[in-house]
């Protein structure tokens, strides 16, 4: 059995407990806090042992990280996060904002940490209280949602009280994973190819308030081989999703874009490009996104691997990237 301890002894780190404590799922080695007031005290015969700086005495009895501190600032998780790296502890896992407000904490609402979660970034705040009136009651359908990006919207979601979220995509693999890896009678995927229409006819029976469309073909070397390819996911795929969510009265669209469609000089750019603007043609919404931190195929796992081998490939010395993440702690 693995070995946890808990940074945070406030409500948010005992409600965390409370679940790993009625699941026997790991070990607590214990509690960690910055105030020192709390230090020695007990939870369920669970110590607070003390705050970061006895972490590196207690590293090799511990494989699990749990900072449960959400109304913390970014910059003490951060400094939280670069003590733990450096102690060699890697799975490290936080309770994010979101619940800083939230009745009850459990620990499927716990998201992993990964070492691109210490690059800098600029911290947005949301509402979070006029998104619970959004998704209240609300029936979604998300294309493309065991990708990175789509099964990181589904999970996000599934935290609001929805009514229906169906994931939709073409990966049979990836599918069975997440529907195993989902334990919420609120989701049900949907195996489909978007360009097929008797996929759509079957999936658009049910009815749905709001559509995610994040599907798309993405890696711009592959596109440029294949660009027919690229023109059927990326361009018909999207123009037959908003045809059928105009044809159902669907009021909320919003198609996922890149930002590789300002001024595109490749495939992959110039078919999302096209895509982007049937969609607004139609009164829908695009959102380009950049590069998804750690995402499948994506830039810096690339390079990782490329660093392994001993060799890092630059296509254009003078090429810009932007990055964002998909947890929520950071937007």
């Amino acid at each position: 059995m693995k070995s946890v301890i808990i940074y945070g002894f406030g409500e948010a780190g005992r409600q965390v407990a409370d679940d790993i404590l009625s699941k026997n799922l790991y070990e607590i080695v214990g509690f960690l806090d910055d105030d020192k007031n709390k230090f020695n005290s007990v939870y369920k015969n669970i110590k607070v042992l003390g705050d970061i700086s006895i972490l590196e005495n207690l590293k090799e009895k511990i494989d699990i990280l749990i900072i449960a501190m959400p109304s913390a600032s970014i910059e003490r998780i951060r400094e939280i996060e670069k003590i733990a790296f450096k102690t060699g502890i890697r799975d490290i896992r936080i309770v994010p904002k979101f619940y800083v407000k939230e009745e009850k904490v459990y620990l499927r609402h716990v998201v992993e940490v990964d070492i691109f979660e210490i690059f800098k970034k600029r911290e947005i705040e949301i509402n979070y209280e006029s998104l619970k009136d959004f998704y209240k009651g609300k029936c979604i359908l998300i294309t493309g949602c065991a990708g990175s990006i789509g099964s990181n919207l589904l999970k996000e979601i599934l935290n609001f009280d929805v009514k229906k979220v169906v994931g939709f995509d073409i990966d049979e693999t990836r599918l069975y994973e997440l529907e195993n890896d989902i334990n919420d009678n609120r989701f049900e995927i949907f195996l489909g190819d978007i360009t097929d229409d008797n996929c759509l006819d079957d999936v658009f029976k049910q009815h749905f308030d709001i559509v995610f469309h994040t599907a798309a073909y993405k890696h711009v070397p592959i596109l440029e081989k294949f660009p027919y390819m690229a023109n059927k996911v990326n361009v018909i795929g999207t123009k037959k999703l908003v045809d059928y969510s105009k044809l159902k009265d669907i009021k909320k669209f919003i198609f996922i874009s890149t930002d590789k469609a300002v001024e595109p000089i490749s495939v992959m750019g110039k078919t999302k490009k096209i895509a982007e603007e049937y969609v607004i043609k139609n009164g829908y919404t695009s959102v380009r996104f950049g590069n998804v931190i750690n995402s499948r195929g994506s830039l810096i796992p690339t390079i990782l691997k490329q660093i392994q081998k001993g060799y890092v490939k630059i296509t254009d010395a003078n090429a810009k990237r932007y990055f964002i993440t998909p947890k929520k702690q950071y937007f």
